[in-house]
């Protein structure tokens, strides 16, 4: 039997000194991730994010 799990998590986009970072935070547990590129977020969340423009 599968079970399914459920988690909420805020994501935050900054610019700093030029570069984006993606500040990635579990609601439930309070775990925050620092992610530098789309591709770090996306193996984190395992799952695929499609992004217009995304070189």
């Amino acid at each position: 039997m599968k079970t399914q799990q459920e988690a909420s998590y805020i994501l935050k986009i900054t610019h700093i000194q030029g570069e984006q970072k993606f500040l990635l935070q579990n609601i439930k547990s309070g775990e925050r991730q620092w992610c530098q590129s789309w591709e770090e977020l996306r193996n984190q969340l395992q799952i695929n994010i499609r992004v217009k423009g995304l070189k």
